[in-house]
């Protein structure tokens, strides 16, 4: 009977092995295969949730178009979904990640309404899971902001914009959080969202703020609700000096690597399945 650390090690390659095979296999075959390997998995149970969670990563990576072509992206939404809300922390924690690789796959997608529906759904769930998370795993709340932060690069219109509403108080309520890591992710994040180290008028986020004339008060999609004047006195005192500082940062100069080493470890973190060693590179 493998140890805890050695079953791991095991559904972690092979997972990988399942990905790798998933690029030759017809559209049907890997339809076939996510539901008796994936969708059908328990979990409430430890070791079916974790090489689902594990499966599901690795078919991401390697051939997404087959979740995308087979008509599954309702389906595997919802599993994700019930991934994030796992009480064990190594389901919730690779659910984040499989989250991102999900949303960063729709780039090409037809925009139609099921699939905003299913982006709006997992944007919601990620304000959730950043905050409190059915775990109770730090890894998890601060790989769903590190996956929102890498979104704002990439999928920004299609799954940012949006997403004003929730996205914002959501981030915010984390960014004064005693979790060192959390709120730096946090930081990251809310400066990621209105763009604050582009824009250096901050139009976004004065139009954002507008759109909220009148509201003292804003929810987070955890529930807690914050005051307006909060997240606005934030933005001109911290806000703005962090996106300055960064600015000067970049215009300093300097090879891509060390310039944007947080940025390339973020989505290595994503692209990972079962965990990256970020000191391994």
């Amino acid at each position: 009977m493998f140890s805890e650390s050695v079953g791991t090690d095991t559904a972690v390659a092979y997972a990988k092995l399942i990905g790798a095979l998933s690029k030759i296999l017809s559209t049907e075959e890997a339809a076939k295969m996510v539901k008796a390997k994936i969708l059908d998995a328990d979990l409430t149970d430890a070791n079916s949730s974790r090489f689902a969670i594990l499966t599901l990563n690795a078919f991401l990576k390697n051939s997404p178009q087959h979740i995308l072509s087979a008509g599954l992206l309702h389906e595997v939404v919802d599993f994700v979904i019930e991934a994030l809300q796992s009480p064990m922390a190594y389901v919730s924690d690779n659910a984040t990640v499989a989250t991102g690789k999900l949303l960063l796959s729709l780039k090409d997608v037809e925009q139609d309404d099921e699939v905003k529906q299913s982006i709006n759904k997992l944007i919601n769930q990620l304000c959730i899971t950043m905050s409190k998370p059915v775990s109770n795993s730090l890894d998890t709340r601060r790989l769903s902001l590190v996956v929102i932060r890498t979104i704002c690069r990439f999928e920004y219109d299609i799954c940012i914009a949006p997403n004003y509403d929730i996205l914002a108080p959501s981030v915010f309520g984390n960014v004064r959080d005693p979790i060192i890591p959390i709120k730096l992710a946090s930081e990251k994040c809310f400066l990621a969202i209105f763009k604050l180290v582009e824009d250096e008028s901050s139009k976004l986020f004065n139009d954002w703020v507008s759109s909220k004339a009148g509201q003292a008060t804003v929810s987070t999609a955890a529930g807690a609700v914050l005051q307006m004047r909060s997240i606005t006195e934030y933005t001109k005192r911290v806000g703005h000096r962090l996106a300055g500082i960064e600015r000067e940062r970049i215009a300093a100069g300097g090879d891509r690597e060390t310039m944007f080493s947080d940025e390339i470890e973020d989505e290595k973190e994503i692209w990972a399945i079962g965990g990256v060693d970020l000191g391994a590179e």
